[in-house]
């Protein structure tokens, strides 16, 4: 298994010099298609294009995305509603792709008629940004509803076993202060 730590180092150090070079090596890895800024700060803020920022997300989540197309073939589902949180949502940007194919696997399932997305991250995130990247998944697909969740996923963001498929892409790096039993951590890089 590799983790972002192994891997940083061939990328190098977080210097204003070499995040560009770095954004584009993390981008062709990835294989997708990545709009870049003309110039990327040494410092992420979320009052700037987020997602051009962390191209590291795009590449794990694209990597992720059959992961995700799996358990969203498979998990039970009784009533019909599929759904999906991203805990650590950011501002969508990376992960539009990975929404749509895990929407695209649960409706394709008899069992299921309607996707719900909850965007998870702390109150202190730009739900404005958020909230196009939302509206942008939800006017694809008329079965599809997104709501926004302003906590902390240290604390019960959702209610008591509602929740279907559940996944944190780069968000993991905050470190856990308690278990999650019957969950999955994998690493992608």
């Amino acid at each position: 298994m590799t983790t972002f730590a192994d891997a940083a180092p061939a990328l190098g150090a977080s210097t204003p010099e070499n995040l560009k070079s770095n954004s584009d090596t993390l981008a062709a890895s990835s294989g997708a298609a990545v709009a870049k800024s003309p110039a990327i700060s040494p410092v992420i803020s979320m009052s700037r294009n987020y997602s051009d920022d962390t191209l590291g997300a795009k590449v794990c989540l694209d990597r992720a995305t059959a992961l995700l197309e799996s358990a969203a073939q498979t998990v039970p589902v009784s009533d019909g509603v599929f759904v999906m949180v991203d805990y650590g949502a950011a501002d969508g940007g990376t992960a539009l792709d990975l929404w749509r194919a895990a929407r695209a696997a649960a409706l394709a399932r008899a069992d299921v008629h309607t996707f719900h997305l909850v965007a998870n991250d702390l109150p202190s995130n730009d739900f404005n940004a958020l909230t196009t990247s939302l509206d942008t998944f939800a006017s694809e697909c008329s079965d599809t509803t997104v709501l926004m969740s302003p906590r902390s996923f240290y604390h019960r963001a959702m209610p008591a076993r509602q929740v279907h498929l559940g996944f944190s892409a780069t968000a993991m790096h905050w470190r856990m202060p308690c278990a999650i039993h019957g969950g999955v951590w994998s690493s992608f890089v």
